[in-house]
């Protein structure tokens, strides 16, 4: 990959959610890649782990969709960094800002912005299944809505005499 098409994550205007979204996406392509290892398993546990099993597990489903309709529509034609690389973790290709970038305005209803995202994803194809999946995404997780895991999430354990 070059570095121009490179940028610092710190440089992109994503909220702390939509950051957590593209280290979900990152194990859901790396799947698609390399089937065997199973890495989906680990994309679910991630989103668990970050906002708690109920907004979780909801999460990675929509996040599944999202990435299996950029995977049908761009095929191999779309860069993406390893999850498991640590030195990758503050870095994110033009691709993946495009994909989290479409997500960002779409949870901000910012539509004719989020269509140039998706051209730019898409390389000017404007896939339905893309937008539907995305749009879908968007509306379950807006910006304002609460993504902190609940404290009540879980088992919880109780004293019982």
């Amino acid at each position: 990959m070059k570095p121009e098409q490179i940028s610092p994550l710190s440089e992109m205007p994503f909220d702390e959610f939509e950051r957590g979204c593209l280290i979900i996406l990152r194990y859901f392509f790396d799947t698609y890649r390399s089937p065997k290892r199973q890495l989906w398993r680990n994309g679910y546990a991630v989103a668990a782990e970050r906002w708690g099993e109920a907004i979780g597990l909801r999460a990675a489903h929509g996040l599944q969709k999202v990435a299996h309709s950029i995977k049908r529509c761009c095929r191999d034609d779309f860069d993406f960094l390893p999850p498991l690389d640590v030195s990758s973790k503050e870095i994110i290709t033009l691709d993946e800002e495009a994909a989290v970038e479409m997500i960002h305005l779409m949870r901000r209803d910012q539509t004719a912005l989020a269509r140039n995202a998706v051209d730019d994803l898409t390389r000017g194809r404007m896939d339905p299944d893309i937008i539907r999946d995305a749009l879908a995404f968007a509306a379950s997780f807006p910006v304002g809505s609460s993504t902190k895991p609940n404290r009540r999430d879980g088992p919880r354990l109780h004293v019982v005499a």
